[in-house]
């Protein structure tokens, strides 16, 4: 496979040149997946409130909205959480990802909710 070098040339050296990133100061890193799983779980949760708030203010066909949008959105959190425990990208966050996700899935937390009162 042919490849081409990246140096300059004497003549294209200027004033800017000292302005450009060089080859080996560039260091890629990978995308924190774990924290935009974790992030994208705290907008769900945080869609979760607002449609309860909905639900309480007696505006039940946006609630149910909401709702729907919530439990099918939570899967999408979980698998990026998934994805970096996976991979080890922001590992952590990925944890912490994919238990919040679970735990706002208004599924889950509607059985979570309905054990709880039975004690």
């Amino acid at each position: 496979m042919a490849t081409t070098p990246r140096k300059r040339t004497q003549s294209s050296e200027g004033w800017l040149d000292g302005l450009s990133a060089r080859e080996e100061e560039v260091e890629r890193r990978p995308v924190p997946i774990g924290l935009i799983a974790f992030i994208v779980a705290l907008l769900f949760i945080a869609l979760e409130v607002v449609g309860v708030i909905l639900a309480l203010d007696s505006q039940y066909a946006a609630a149910t909205l909401i709702g729907q949008i919530v439990t099918l959105g939570t899967a999408l959190p979980l698998l990026l959480g998934l994805a970096a425990v996976i991979t080890g990208w922001a590992r952590g966050w990925g944890v912490l990802a994919v238990l919040l996700s679970v735990l706002a899935n208004p599924l889950v937390l509607n059985a979570v909710l309905d054990g709880a009162s039975r004690l």
